[in-house]
């Protein structure tokens, strides 16, 4: 019977069975066959079934604990207050401050236009204009318009340049440390390759 449940092997040991002819008889070649369905019966409903049945008892008892002591009800208090304060730690995301030096005259003045909020307006402003005017395509558009727009677009890539470098003058190499500063670098960049090219 431990074979049976434990479901390994059970194959030979029944065909050993359906070979047997009973006490003090010779065996022979599967003389009884009907005893395969108490195995075959065995393995769906003691093994599979009561298996399956222990298995789902010991996993709603998990999540009955899991409803009425929370996720972490196996760690103990101390443990329990470590990881909340980790989990704090983890949630925090401060947000980096730009501190104005006193190296020079150039660097504070740049300082000053770059967290002007109507600086930060202005360029807000630029990209919004430079999105729309992204969009201004149509059908059987004229050359004048093509041109028009082009200006237009190194315009806006001159003031993005005139961000960046008043950003990188002001910041220093904490400019690259904001991953918007970086994107922005980068797009400028990338633009003025793609000018050039």
């Amino acid at each position: 019977m431990v074979v049976m449940s434990q479901t390994v092997n059970w194959a030979p040991i029944m065909y050993k069975v359906m070979n047997s002819g009973g006490i003090d008889n010779v065996p022979g070649y599967k003389t009884q066959p009907f005893i395969s369905i108490f195995f075959i019966l065995f393995i769906i409903f003691g093994a599979f079934f009561i298996i399956n049945l222990f298995v789902g008892v010991i996993i709603s008892a998990y999540n009955r604990e899991i409803e009425r002591s929370g996720n972490n009800f196996l760690l103990t208090s101390e443990q329990k207050k470590k990881l909340e304060t980790k989990m704090l730690v983890l949630s925090m995301k401060p947000l980096l401050s730009q501190v104005k030096t006193n190296n020079s005259k150039c660097r504070s003045v740049a300082f000053d236009i770059a967290s002007n909020k109507v600086f930060e307006y202005f360029i807000l402003g630029a990209i919004a204009a430079n999105t729309l005017a992204m969009t201004l395509k149509w059908p059987n558009m004229s050359q004048k318009s093509v041109d028009i727009i082009e200006k237009v677009n190194y315009v806006f890539l001159a003031i993005f340049c005139f961000e960046a470098v008043i950003k990188l003058v002001a910041y220093g190499k904490r400019y690259f440390k904001d991953a918007w500063n970086t994107f922005d670098f980068i797009i400028v960049i990338v633009s003025i390759i793609f000018i050039v090219v």
